[in-house]
């Protein structure tokens, strides 16, 4: 049970850094789109992103997340630790 506990804590350490650098990736390709386009100075692209992108989740709210965790079971992992040996 102890390896199951520590193998979910670096699972969800993996998926927060994914998250972040991930993050990385979405913010410079608007930025370049933006500057490349030459809609905006590249300070306005930044400043602009920067704002919706900090925007996005709070304003989105957990709307995926939600649907997401429709599919997901979880009575079989719930029944399967009642069953395990502590």
């Amino acid at each position: 049970m102890e390896n199951l506990y520590w193998m979910a804590v670096a699972t969800v350490l993996v998926v927060l850094f994914f998250d972040y650098t991930n993050g990385f990736h979405d913010a410079a390709n608007i930025v370049a789109t933006i500057i490349a386009s030459r809609a905006m100075t590249p300070a306005q692209a930044v400043v602009i992103v920067g704002v919706f992108e900090f925007l996005g989740p709070l304003l989105g709210g957990t709307a995926v997340a939600n649907t997401i965790g429709k599919f997901v079971d979880l009575s079989t992992c719930r029944q399967w630790t009642r069953n395990s040996p502590s």
